[in-house]
């Protein structure tokens, strides 16, 4: 007999996020995301778009929304293959902490066009 993997379930942090931060369809999305592990989904939108019932562009503001917010990541390892990766942070202070760090680092972009380097 082979032995199942356990999958990781979304922490309960996220799913009682406001819904100015994320919406419940968002949150449904970002748990099918956790649902996929840690290889990543690789669906495509359209592939998306028929299991959650939403058009190709919700999925990709979806998808923006959440990359914008630190909880996933888009990748592309296998040349053209996207893969969608979790972020996992499993305590809601290592996320707000991660947001205030990126935020403040976008904000002195924007405020300093040519003298900000990504990774200084």
């Amino acid at each position: 007999m082979s032995k199942q993997k356990k999958r990781v379930r979304m922490p309960r942090w996220i799913w009682s996020l406001k819904r100015r931060v994320l919406n419940a369809a968002e949150k449904r999305f970002l748990s099918y995301i956790w649902w996929t592990g840690d290889r990543g989904c690789r669906d495509w939108n359209y592939q998306l778009a028929h299991r959650f019932d939403v058009t190709g562009r919700t999925i990709r503001r979806w998808i923006a929304h959440l990359e914008r917010g630190h909880l996933i990541s888009v990748q592309f390892p296998h040349g053209k293959l996207r893969t969608i990766y979790r972020l996992p942070y499993y305590k809601q202070s290592v996320w707000n902490e991660q947001r205030r760090i990126l935020h403040g680092q976008n904000a002195y972009a924007a405020a300093n066009p040519g003298r900000f380097q990504p990774g200084q």
